[in-house]
């Protein structure tokens, strides 16, 4: 084994620890800033949450491209789930909210960015919490406030867009109120395991993700919306055609296995 291994070993933790600080340190001011003026406009709680979310993204070597126009609050978003990026390039596109499973309040570093930035969290083996989804989805929008969901229920490698689950769709179905769709999609340098760098999934832990995350020098996220948003007049068409948006913008992410 290399003599220079333990040193290389130590400026990775070093990095890690540092930009987990940074992390900390964002997200601390702005979630002290959406407490201090919960009141505030609209717009200008958005350009918060944007910029925040983007002062994080590059120091990870995140280049973000977005593709139409992102939906002005108040919204409902739907869109593929690759990992826990998706959280901060959602955020920086749309200063979006969102409503995640109890789980990812528990996540090292996006928990906490999940916890100080008004994400809802559910307990989907609670039935009573599941009967809460439409006070809920009705709260975020009443407040003028753009909410995302991830119907897949799970982060994946990318190889296909996944079932979706019509659970958290239910207060669209039945108000109408119309549902934006977006896909997301990931790529890094040549000779790069996208799949197994950027994306979260399976029995990956946090701490070992993110360690190979930082090894990469940079990587490009790229959200497309679709331009317009999605009625139906049940919850399973709904669904239904919310994933024939997502899944006809989607490619199959780089290493991703296809079994």
């Amino acid at each position: 084994m290399s003599v220079l291994a333990p040193l290389r070993g130590g400026l990775r933790l070093l990095f890690i620890l540092t930009v987990m600080s940074l992390l900390a340190a964002v997200l601390a001011v702005t979630g002290l800033a959406l407490i201090a003026f919960p009141a505030s406009s609209r717009r200008a709680r958005a350009a918060l949450v944007t910029a925040s979310a983007r002062a994080v993204l590059r120091p990870l070597g995140v280049r973000l491209h977005v593709d139409g126009p992102a939906p002005d609050p108040p919204f409902m978003l739907v869109c593929n789930h690759l990992g826990y990026m998706d959280i901060l390039v959602l955020r920086a596109a749309t200063g979006t909210e969102f409503i995640s499973k109890a789980e990812i309040a528990r996540w090292p570093v996006i928990g906490g960015l999940a916890r100080l930035t008004g994400t809802l969290f559910l307990d989907r083996s609670n039935k009573r919490e599941l009967m809460r989804i439409n006070t809920l989805v009705a709260d975020v929008l009443a407040r003028q406030r753009g909410l995302t969901v991830f119907p897949e229920g799970t982060s994946t490698a990318g190889a296909q867009v996944e079932r979706f689950h019509s659970g958290l769709l239910a207060y669209p179905s039945v108000t109408g109120f119309p549902v934006h769709a977006a896909t997301l999609r990931y790529t890094t340098p040549p000779g790069i395991d996208t799949a197994h760098t950027v994306c979260w999934w399976g029995s990956m832990t946090f701490l070992d993700h993110l360690y190979h995350l930082l090894s990469i020098p940079h990587f490009d996220a790229w959200l497309s919306f679709d331009p317009n948003p999605v009625q139906a007049e049940n919850r399973k068409a709904l669904t239904a055609r919310l994933h024939e948006r997502v899944s006809a913008a989607f490619e199959p992410i780089h290493g991703a296995p296809t079994e």
